[in-house]
């Protein structure tokens, strides 16, 4: 780990008649260029063990093994006069300093830098100072090239903060403070970490949807590009204000080249694009649209059957809609897919730990036709269902238009408060339900993010700092 010319083979080593040339070195020893100039090895490199755990619970880890390198600085141009006054230095004994190098294997490696200290001879300043350490990082106790290592490491998605403090052999505390010393360089203006970089590229369609940030019910809201699946923007809040501060931030010539916005039934976010910039078309998806009736309509009607039946005493009938919920919300696809692999081996066992493989045995489509038969609501759901795809499958304005009112139709029919509510739901938003069938616009990249926050959450076990946490976000989706 010394600062000597690394050793290269040419191809003439396999040759009889090549003589490999003469290195001083101890037997055992390699000595490796760092790639960092500015110091030079003074002595030979002292291995140790430290305990990392000691008064802590978990004992069972292995002791540390550290590799403590001595080097000394080695400063071109040695100060003379003082930075302050002008006077004469006078050297004023040795600092010593640790900066933690890249590790070697499983080892912590260490530079003992051993630098000149300095005093001002003027009796009326008297400042005091040691050189400079050219190759240590400005902020941290680590060297440029280990800098360089973790921000490498946290630049892909997988790696953790725990997992990069372990490899590194750095303090998690020092990773995350390398990391987002990173990212404000990369996502914010000037690098200075007060205002996030502004999109350099025109987007076609954006989507924006909210996230639980917190426990507590504390929401948080994501604008992103859904043409590339980039994070523009995220806020703390689910406000309406949030989408009037993003339009500000991005400006009119940005917005203008939106030509449609896909987002939840959040009448707030919709309401706010339409008042500023009347020309982009609003979408509800697929998806949100069938998450609302399996949530608010097939869910609670499954839960009211239930305690209808059990009141009356039909207990068997209502044990067929108990655990139902999952057949009931899937569509028929979904449970003939299902069916058609019975019989098929869906995990291996295992003759270690005598386990048998589990085999797909039950019958859904079976259950779900039971279901309907018992229940005239739970029909109606399912035509609703089935009608519901086959409007959001067309490209025809028109049929989507009809399709839709005759759903509206049959929820009002059934005199369900439930239906009733969904039916309300889809006259309400109509005009963004029919804009799919032109622009064939999902919201997937959207839930898709919704998914990374929460893996990031996991995987981090929750983040304190917000900033932080967003930065990562942002960092994320731009590495897919």
């Amino acid at each position: 780990m010394s600062n000597y010319t690394q050793l290269k083979f040419p191809d003439q080593l396999f040759e009889d008649n090549y003589v490999a040339p003469h290195v001083e070195v101890k037997p055992g020893e390699i000595k490796i260029n760092t790639g960092m100039n500015g110091f030079v090895q003074t002595g030979d490199s002292v291995e140790s063990f430290r305990d990392f755990n000691k008064n802590k619970k978990d004992q069972n880890e292995p002791k540390m093994k550290m590799i403590r390198f001595p080097v000394k600085v080695l400063n071109p141009e040695k100060p003379v006069f003082c930075p302050e006054c002008g006077a004469f230095l006078k050297k004023d004994g040795i600092a010593h300093s640790d900066v933690f190098h890249l590790p070697y294997g499983h080892a912590r490696t260490v530079l003992d830098v051993e630098r000149q200290r300095y005093e001002c001879t003027n009796p009326n300043c008297r400042v005091s100072f040691s050189e400079e350490i050219p190759f240590k990082d400005p902020k941290h106790k680590v060297t440029k090239a280990l800098r360089t290592y973790i921000e490498d490491l946290l630049s892909e998605p997988v790696i953790t903060l725990k997992m990069t403090s372990k490899i590194a052999h750095v303090h998690k505390n020092i990773v995350k403070e390398i990391d987002k010393e990173r990212l404000i360089k990369e996502y914010t203006v000037n690098g200075e970490g007060k205002e996030l970089k502004r999109p350099t590229e025109y987007a076609r369609y954006i989507g924006v949807d909210e996230f639980l940030l917190h426990k507590g019910n504390e929401y948080a809201t994501v604008i992103l590009n859904l043409e590339n699946g980039h994070v523009l923007r995220l806020f703390h809040t689910k406000s309406k204000e949030n989408i009037y501060t993003f339009m500000d931030w991005v400006g009119d010539d940005w917005m203008k080249h939106v030509e449609a916005v896909a987002c939840d039934m959040n009448a707030d976010f919709e309401s706010a694009f339409r008042a500023r910039y009347p020309h982009i078309k609003t979408v509800f998806d697929h998806f949100h649209i069938v998450k609302n009736f399996n949530d608010k309509v097939i869910t609670e009607i499954r839960k009211d059957e239930y305690r209808r039946l059990m009141s009356e005493g039909r207990d068997e009938e209502a044990k067929h809609l108990k655990g139902a919920r999952y057949i009931l919300t899937s569509s028929r696809a979904t449970l003939e897919a299902h069916d058609a692999a019975i019989g098929t081996v869906i995990k291996e066992g295992s003759t270690l730990f005598d386990m048998p493989p589990v085999i797909r045995k039950s019958e859904l489509m079976s259950r779900y036709e039971a279901l309907l038969k018992e229940n005239r609501l739970l029909f109606t759901a399912d035509l609703v269902k089935e009608q519901l795809d086959e409007a959001y499958k067309t490209t025809d304005s028109k049929k989507m238009s009809k399709l839709i009112g005759h759903i509206i139709g049959v929820c009002y029919a059934t005199g369900n408060k439930h239906f009733k509510w969904f039916g309300n739901m889809l006259k309400n938003h109509l005009h963004g339900i029919l804009t799919h069938a032109e622009l064939q616009l999902s919201s997937a990249k959207v839930e898709g993010t919704n998914r990374k926050i929460k893996t990031i959450r996991w995987q981090s076990y929750g983040f304190g700092d917000d900033e932080y946490f967003f930065l990562k976000v942002i960092d994320a989706s731009r590495h897919h």
